[in-house]
């Protein structure tokens, strides 16, 4: 069941996802990242602790620069911080980031190819296509910097040889964007090892592609 969240129970959810994200092999032991904006603050996974064995009170509050509001015992907020509060900068309508190492979304992001597909209408209807930043060393600016043009115009983008990034208006949005992307990154991999896609015709796609725009484009702000 999922759990609307309050500002009041915040915490508790980040929790819940943080280790679906575990559970389900989107990140291993150290791997990736979640976080939820409340007012000017944010409440993000911390460094170094597995995803899947995480609790409510090891979350780390910063603010929109980054810096840890106050100490909380050993932990210590993501290494990717920074990006998640750039994108929350850059698009105030935004309440949750998600950054994973989702298996077949990642290796698009290592080959360095967006997801993209003319034989797939789901692709081009939710996403149009799923691009890719230049590559900046994990836990460095060049991240958060070689994403600003992208994040603008996508809820969902990939970190060059590093791995997807998805953006909510609720921390669930983020989540379940990512989820969608996995799976389209999965049956492009098994599609595309079985032969050559069926393409759909150039009208359709334009079809597709303006329903994207009509109900999905960031652009659309709320």
């Amino acid at each position: 069941m999922l759990v609307r969240e309050t500002d009041s129970n915040i915490r508790e959810v980040l929790t819940d996802v943080a280790r679906r994200m575990y559970s389900s092999g989107m990140v291993s032991a150290y791997e990736g990242n979640i976080s939820a904006r409340t007012g000017d603050t944010v409440l993000i996974t911390p460094t170094g602790i597995c995803k899947g064995l995480l609790e409510p009170d090891m979350l780390v509050e910063v603010d929109l620069e980054g810096r840890q509001i106050k100490e909380n015992g050993i932990f210590r907020a993501s290494s990717e911080t920074r990006l998640h509060t750039a994108i929350y900068k850059e698009r105030p309508e935004i309440r949750s980031v998600c950054h994973t190492h989702a298996p077949y979304s990642t290796a698009f992001a290592i080959m360095n190819e967006p997801i993209v597909s003319d034989a797939y209408p789901e692709v081009r209807a939710l996403y149009d296509e799923i691009p890719v930043a230049g590559y900046g060393r994990p836990g460095s600016d060049d991240v958060w910097i070689n994403a600003l043009g992208i994040m603008k115009d996508h809820h969902i983008f990939l970190l060059a040889n590093h791995g997807p990034v998805s953006v909510g208006t609720s921390v669930w949005d983020a989540f379940l964007r990512m989820e969608s992307c996995e799976s389209i990154a999965r049956v492009l991999y098994i599609a595309r090892t079985m032969g050559k896609e069926k393409e759909l015709p150039s009208e359709e796609i334009e079809a597709l592609r303006e329903q994207y725009k009509r109900k999905f484009s960031p652009l659309i702000r709320p």
